[in-house]
Parts: C-alpha cells; structure tokens; sequence
C-alpha cells in the first residue's frame, strides 16, 4: 500500500473513533480496537512518513495526515 493510502486510513480511523460512527467501520470505530490494533502501528508510520505527510500538506493545501498525527500524538494511543 502507499503511503498515502495508509495514511487515509488512519485519517478515517480517528474521523471514525472521533465521530463515534460505529455503523460506518464497524470494529475500526471502536477506540479499544484501536488502542489495541492500530496505535504502535500508527505512531510507528507517523515516525517514518512524517516529513512527506507534511510535504504532501503544504504543497497542496490537504489535510492528508491529520488523522495519523492526531493519533499517535493524542492521549488515546499514549503509552
């Protein structure tokens, strides 16, 4: 996957988790779940991709990434 596409999905992750939107990603939406399966993982990329996410932000005014950040810096997957 791209690293774009990876990060769309942690966008939509934490839109999810945020709007409690249990019908739209099912398990995904379930902030246990992504405590669980998607935190290491988020702030993992987040450490890697980082500098492109920000990058691709300011060259062409997208939000691409806020959701990725907003997940490995918030208190949800805080250690």
């Amino acid at each position: 996957m791209a690293v774009l596409e990876i990060a769309d999905m942690f966008d939509q992750i934490y839109i999810c988790i945020e709007s409690r939107s249990l019908w739209t990603f099912g398990p995904r939406c379930d902030r246990s779940v992504v405590k669980t399966y998607f935190c290491e993982y988020a702030i993992s990329f987040y450490d890697l991709y980082h500098w492109y996410l920000d990058d691709v932000s300011a060259r062409f005014g997208s939000e691409l990434g806020t959701g990725v950040k907003a997940l490995a810096e918030g208190e949800l997957c805080a250690a």
